[in-house]
């Protein structure tokens, strides 16, 4: 070999023992980019859990719409009809259950009737839920009312700026045949 590329090996060399594994910079920037990414993915984690949980709301509504037709027995009478008898019925998923109690996919729920209608309650419901189900329902006019807390829905601006200010709202809709 020649000279001059005799030295050039050996620069070479010393350069790579100089260089093993990643700088400090290196590290922080590959640490930066994981925690940007990881952070992305629980962002769409929570939004796909929350609209699952709306869609189950959403199921359990129109369940306990059908059972309570069913034991009406087609009538508009649902007087004595409510909770504890949806509980026993089979109309009921057992996932909407707990013991003898109804629940919704964000807490306690209960159901009562009366002579013309009943009323459904979803209690704890997250804002972003209770925006996604109320306009929902409200868009759709299945219920004769709706209030959200003890505010009674009138358009769907009530609707964003009530769920808009309660971080768990409590949901009353009134449903009659």
């Amino acid at each position: 070999m020649h000279l001059k590329q005799i030295q050039l090996k050996k620069s070479w060399e010393r350069k790579q023992r100089g260089q093993k594994g990643l700088s400090l910079i290196e590290a922080s920037m590959v640490l930066a980019l994981s925690a940007v990414v990881v952070a992305g993915v629980m962002m769409y984690y929570q939004g796909a859990a929350e609209n699952n949980r709306v869609k189950d709301a959403q199921a359990e509504l129109g369940a306990i719409q059908a059972t309570m037709n069913n034991l009406s027995g087609g009538t508009s009478d649902y007087n004595g009809i409510g909770s504890a008898q949806l509980v026993k019925s089979k109309g009921i998923p057992n996932s909407f259950k707990s013991g003898s109690n109804i629940v919704s996919p964000f807490g306690s729920a209960s159901v009562s009737g009366a002579t013309n209608s009943y009323t459904v309650t979803f209690n704890d419901v997250p804002s972003s839920a209770c925006l996604s189900l109320g306009s929902g329902i409200f868009k759709a006019g299945t219920a004769k009312s709706m209030k959200i807390g003890n505010t009674e829905v009138t358009s769907l601006d009530t609707i964003a700026n009530k769920c808009g200010t309660d971080s768990k709202a409590k949901m009353v809709w009134v449903f009659n045949s």
